[in-house]
């Protein structure tokens, strides 16, 4: 099962327990993982029906997340977007879907305990379904916060005042040439 089934077969099971009984009608979801536009801390994203072609929400699971719980959570979160309509936001009306499904704590980043009814509920699915199938991936393990590639200062030995700025990691083939053809130097 690909990812996207095993998303879809979720969203199914959560609409089924949550949503047209309880709370307000879902609208048509398409589901993927993908990586959230325009916030680099969001492990979720809902898309109204209006930016698709086709008029279907669209909803996304962060690639850095693979905990089958945790996305479980994040697609419910992601559902009540959906059914208020995402130009309500975290307000009133998605608060009060979000509680009613069982989500807790802040409404930007809401949580399922795990011993609470819903957080048994999602328990259940997991057995259903199985693990995520899904490997996570971190977008910036390369980079530390803040940290910058290193540059360095190369100049012409027989020209000093010809020089340039190079990335260091550029420099492990060696040294670039200067237009006259002498192998440049560190700056000091």
């Amino acid at each position: 099962m690909t990812r996207e089934e095993w998303l879809l077969k979720a969203t199914k099971a959560l609409e089924s327990q949550f949503f047209n009984r309880r709370t307000t009608k879902l609208p048509a979801v398409a589901v993927s993982c993908g990586i959230p536009k325009g916030s680099s801390n969001a492990i979720g994203q809902c898309w109204d029906s209006k930016v698709a072609s086709d008029g279907t929400t669209q909803i996304f699971i962060c690639p850095s997340i693979d905990d089958t719980f945790q996305v479980l959570g994040v697609l419910l979160h992601e559902l009540c977007h959906a059914a208020v309509g995402v130009r309500y936001g975290h307000g009133p009306e998605f608060g009060r879907v979000a509680r009613a499904v069982g989500l807790k704590g802040k409404l930007t980043a809401t949580v399922v305990e795990p011993e609470s009814d819903t957080g048994k509920y999602l328990l259940t699915i997991q057995e259903s379904l199985g693990l995520y199938p899904h490997k996570s991936i971190n977008k910036r393990a390369d980079k530390k916060k803040g940290q910058r590639p290193k540059r360095v200062k190369l100049c012409s030995p027989k020209h000093p005042s010809y020089e340039i700025t190079i990335l260091e990691e550029l420099l492990t083939k060696g040294l670039p040439v200067d237009p006259w053809g002498d192998t440049m130097e560190l700056s000091r």
